[in-house]
């Protein structure tokens, strides 16, 4: 084969290279974000969004029983509601 390397070390690089591209840019977009993963099963409309290559930004949207928003909010370790008058 034309492109294939023809020694260990190249075959080992090769290897590292595409284990490394697999893991850092690949591997993230199918493992679930641990916010998705966190919600109740009574969870239902479920969407994520995914953007950026090294830095991500996850986005979940959901609805849930209003029963659920307690526990799912203290799962995430949420204390406080969003307030745009504090966040501004």
């Amino acid at each position: 084969m034309k492109f294939f390397p023809k020694s260990p070390v190249q075959t080992t690089l090769l290897l590292l290279v595409l284990g490394f591209v697999f893991i850092v840019y690949i591997l993230p977009n199918f493992v679930p974000s641990s916010a998705r993963l966190r919600l109740p099963d009574s969870a239902t409309h479920v969407l994520e969004y995914r953007s950026g290559v090294t830095d991500y930004l996850d986005i979940v949207t959901a609805t849930l029983p209003e029963e659920d928003y307690l526990v799912y909010a203290q799962s995430l370790n949420l204390t406080e509601p969003f307030s745009p008058q504090l966040h501004s």
